[in-house]
């Protein structure tokens, strides 16, 4: 069945005040993430080309891009179709601009469901869910993949949210990745070695970089938080389950903001660095009609 777009607001009450965030079934992507009015997602103004630099996309079956577009599945190789062709690659995945249709529905939650049919360079059909919520600690979403293909499929997935603190110039912001090591890349942004890096490091989101980083720290939880902080106190903590074991951040000078070309910085929870399809170690492969899931969020403090 065919369903129109649609845009969905979600609303919590709670002790902290109100959270709202705002959903687009195009892409499953999000909108807006605030409390008490003041934002932390970073607006845009919609054009027919949709949200711009992939702003809040749900990534799957794959994150990040496959070089060349070209892996192997066992001993026939695969081709996908290439949408980077700046960097000669397969990006993001294939549900960028799939209408998801609602799945289920209550004032602070929404899920979304859309289904990945067998492609050129991606033989497999999968029922992708993504739901949001908010409560009392802020916005949880979580990504849910069932294979319903013959075979083992190989999945990963993510998202691409730009985060930022309203009032608070983001060419002011620091941001702290809990990464022991960063990924190196070449010129079409493929892995060609790995990097030290400190946990401890806090970098200045006004610096355009287009990184991912591994090797997380986790704390007792379990999970992995990336803070984006401002100079006020206030700050955004992207936590991650282990599933999604990477983070990616791209930041950038020119984001087409509300007001012209501003600053903007994207946190994305990630459960594989580029190429991973030609990386086993990062694959993630479904078995037949057995649901995988995992999630990230966002907590807002001294907001």
């Amino acid at each position: 069945m065919n369903h129109a777009a649609q845009t969905i607001t979600l609303r919590h009450e709670c002790v902290l005040g109100v959270f709202e965030a705002a959903v687009e079934t195009i892409g499953a992507k999000q909108r807006g993430f605030s409390l008490n009015g003041r934002q932390a997602m970073q607006q845009y103004h919609t054009t027919n080309a949709g949200a711009p630099l992939a702003t809040g996309w749900i990534m799957a079956p794959w994150a990040n891009r496959i070089t060349h577009g070209r892996w192997a599945l066992g001993a026939q190789p695969q081709q996908l179709l290439i949408t980077d062709t700046a960097h000669d690659a397969a990006l993001h995945g294939l549900v960028m601009h799939t209408n998801f249709e609602v799945l289920f529905r209550l004032p602070n939650t929404v899920t979304l469901g859309a289904k990945i049919l067998p492609t050129a360079g991606y033989p497999f059909e999968i029922d992708l869910e993504v739901s949001y919520r908010l409560d009392d600690n802020g916005l949880a979403v979580t990504h849910t993949a069932t294979n319903r293909s013959r075979n083992s499929a190989p999945f990963a997935t993510g998202a691409h949210p730009y985060f930022s603190i309203e009032g608070e110039p983001t060419e002011a912001l620091v941001f702290q990745v809990p990464a022991s090591r960063r990924v190196v890349t070449g010129k079409l942004l493929e892995p060609i070695g790995e990097a030290m890096h400190s946990p401890a490091q806090w970098l200045n989101a006004a610096i355009p970089t287009d990184t991912p980083f591994s090797s997380l720290q986790r704390e007792a939880s379990g999970l992995a938080i990336t803070r984006l902080r401002a100079s006020s106190g206030a700050e955004i903590q992207i936590w991650q389950e282990p599933a999604f074991s990477s983070v990616h951040i791209y930041s950038t000078d020119s984001y087409p903001g509300l007001n012209g070309p501003t600053n903007a910085i994207a946190i994305e929870p990630v459960t594989c660095g580029p190429d991973v399809f030609n990386n086993s170690a990062e694959v993630i492969w479904l078995s037949t009609d057995t649901p995988w899931s995992a999630s990230w969020g966002a907590r807002l403090l001294n907001w």
